[in-house]
C-alpha cells in the first residue's frame, strides 16, 4: 500500500472501536524517515498491517514495530517473525497494543 490516505483509513478500520495507534500512522512513518529510519509498510496474511521502521545494513539490520501490528494478534506477530527471518534481520522489536492474551 503506497497511498497515505488508504493506509490511515485501513488502520482506523482495523483498530476500531479503539482509536488508531498514532505510531502506526503514515505521518509517523514520515517523521521517523526524517530521523533516519527506513519505513516499510506491510500487509500481513490474515488481514493485518504493520508500519515497520528499519535501521542498519545486513547483517546488522534491525526493525522496530511500534504499537503494531494492527490488529495485534498471534497471526500478525507470527507473520512479522517470518518476514524478519526471511529478510535476515539481526533484531526485530515489536510493541503490540494488546492485553495479556498475547503474553
Amino acid at each position: 500500500m503506497s497511498d497515505p490516505e488508504s493506509w490511515d483509513r485501513r488502520l482506523a478500520d482495523l483498530a476500531a472501536p479503539a482509536p488508531s495507534p498514532l505510531l502506526q500512522s503514515w505521518a509517523w512513518g514520515d517523521v521517523q524517515a526524517q530521523a533516519g529510519w527506513r519505513i516499510e509498510r506491510l500487509e500481513l496474511a490474515g488481514g493485518g498491517i504493520a508500519s515497520i521502521q528499519l535501521r542498519g545494513r545486513a547483517p546488522f539490520e534491525r526493525a522496530y514495530v511500534p504499537r503494531g501490528p494492527v490488529p495485534a494478534d498471534r497471526t500478525g506477530l507470527e507473520n512479522l517473525v517470518e518476514w524478519a527471518r526471511q529478510r535476515g534481520l539481526a533484531r526485530l522489536r515489536v510493541e503490540p497494543e494488546t492485553g495479556s492474551e498475547l503474553a
